[in-house]
């Protein structure tokens, strides 16, 4: 993983965030990122604490996210969002609140991080 980050380590403005979340300045920003640099960025900044929580707008962006990241970091989750036309159906599938529970039931057994 130094291939990764050693490159990251030389920017002042990537010890500034990491040294700004070691003491607890937060919450932290970053700007100025491409797509293709945001899980870079964050798995490298991150890759210290046993869990991340990466947190978006729209469920296709964390689909998006979540497959980029798993590049950098194999043991990723992803929490599905509300099924928005199916959720008020007298009829919808347990397949959504099963995939929800399972992450659930990995965070709080400590199977993943």
């Amino acid at each position: 993983m130094k291939l990764f980050t050693g490159p990251l380590e030389t920017l002042s403005e990537y010890r500034e965030l990491k040294e700004d979340i070691r003491t607890g300045k937060l919450p932290a920003y970053v700007d100025g990122c491409v797509d293709s640099q945001k899980c870079h960025w964050m798995s490298s900044v991150a890759r210290d604490y046993p869990l991340k929580l990466i947190v978006t707008y729209s469920e296709t962006r964390a689909k998006a996210l979540y497959e980029d990241y798993r590049f950098f970091d194999r043991d990723t989750l992803l929490y599905p969002a509300r099924d928005v036309i199916f959720y008020s159906a007298d009829v919808h599938s347990h397949l959504l609140v099963a995939r929800r529970l399972a992450v659930l039931k990995r965070l709080m057994t400590g199977e993943i991080g």
